[in-house]
């Protein structure tokens, strides 16, 4: 059983030819989604749908280059309950969006680590 949270050979595939896009992505990534996640907390906080949806939606499809379908899901779910204007479950959604979240960010980086020489020989 894989307990990895992002799809690495998928990842291979898609990034084999320009690794240093994907490094790059995942270096923007980092920065950005703090600021994401930060928003999506202060939507679920002032109860703002609109700001909680398309915030969601963007955190969505910029993680989706990961494919990292647990942080997909449940970025998925809050960009729904937005869209609902359904703020129920949202603090253990949120939750398990932070935790999800770190573990694929570190998944990430040791994945570039592991593989950025290997596919430098390439």
């Amino acid at each position: 059983m894989n307990d990895q949270l992002i799809d690495e050979k998928k990842i291979l595939f898609e990034f084999s030819d320009d690794f240093d896009i994907f490094t790059e992505l995942v270096d923007d990534y980092k920065e950005g989604c703090i600021t994401m996640i930060q928003a999506i907390e202060d939507a679920l906080k002032s109860q703002d749908s609109a700001s909680l949806r398309i915030t969601a939606h963007t955190l969505k499809g910029v993680s989706s280059n990961f494919y990292a379908p647990a942080l997909k899901e449940v970025v998925f779910t809050l960009e729904k309950k937005g869209e609902e204007q359904d703020f129920s479950n949202t603090e253990e959604l949120f939750n398990q969006l932070k935790l999800v979240n770190t573990i694929v960010v570190k998944e990430l980086s040791v994945f570039i680590e592991r593989n950025s020489s290997l596919l430098d020989t390439l």
